[in-house]
C-alpha cells in the first residue's frame, strides 16, 4: 500500500493477515524484531520491508530493514531489489500439487502446492461426480511454497459428506504461455 495508512504495526513483532472480499485468508506473515529477522526495525526508525513482492513473504531472508527512516507502510519500499539481483534457488522450479495431509482426514486437511512464478491460480475441490464443492483459492499468488487448509465444508458453509474428493490446481504460466493443470484425490471420513 502506498499513501495514507490509518494505523501502525508493532515494532516488536506482529502477525499481518490479508483477507479477500469473500472473507478468505489470501496471505499472512508473522514477523519479529529478533534474529533471524532484521533487528533494526524496532519502532524507532527503519521499518521492515519485503525486498521484492514476487518472493515468498514467509521466508525471513526475503525481508530487510528499510534504508529510509519510517519507511513502510505508506511509502514505496526502499529496500526493493530486482529479482535478477537475488539468489532465488529456494523458489520452486516447477508447478506442483502435493498430496494433502492427513489423508484420509476428518475434519480438516492441508493442501500444499508450489509456484515457480507469480501467477493467477485456482484451487478447487470437486466431488467424485465432478461437481464443484468449494473454491479455496482464486486469484494472483506470488512464487513460493504455499498451503491452504480445507475444513471439509462446501461453498455454502455446510459440512461435506464423507467420500472421495478431487482437488484441482490450475495455474497460467507467463513464461511458457500455457495452463498447468494438476489434480489429486483425497478421502473425507465422518
Amino acid at each position: 500500500m502506498i499513501g495514507s495508512f490509518e494505523f501502525g504495526l508493532s515494532g516488536g513483532g506482529d502477525q499481518v493477515r490479508i483477507y479477500n472480499t469473500a472473507g478468505m485468508l489470501t496471505d499472512s506473515v508473522e514477523y519479529d524484531d529478533d534474529a533471524p529477522w532484521p533487528i533494526e526495525p524496532d519502532g524507532g526508525g527503519p521499518t521492515l520491508e519485503l525486498i521484492n513482492a514476487s518472493l515468498d513473504n514467509s521466508l525471513v531472508e526475503n525481508w530487510s530493514a528499510s534504508y529510509e527512516e519510517h519507511g513502510t507502510p505508506g511509502e514505496i519500499n526502499s529496500a526493493y531489489q530486482d529479482l535478477s539481483s537475488i539468489e532465488i534457488s529456494h523458489l520452486p522450479r516447477q508447478f506442483r500439487l502435493n498430496q494433502n495431509y492427513p489423508n484420509p482426514f476428518n475434519p480438516i486437511t492441508v493442501i500444499e502446492y508450489e509456484l515457480p512464478e507469480k501467477t493467477h491460480i485456482t484451487l478447487a475441490i470437486y466431488d467424485i461426480l465432478g461437481r464443484e464443492v468449494r473454491t479455496l483459492v482464486n486469484g494472483a499468488e506470488y512464487a513460493g511454497f504455499k498451503s491452504v487448509v480445507w475444513d471439509g465444508k462446501n461453498s455454502s458453509g455446510k459440512i461435506a459428506s464423507a467420500g472421495i474428493y478431487i482437488y484441482v490446481l490450475k495455474a497460467w504460466s507467463q513464461e511458457s504461455k500455457k495452463m498447468h493443470h494438476k489434480s489429486r484425490k483425497m478421502v473425507l471420513l465422518r
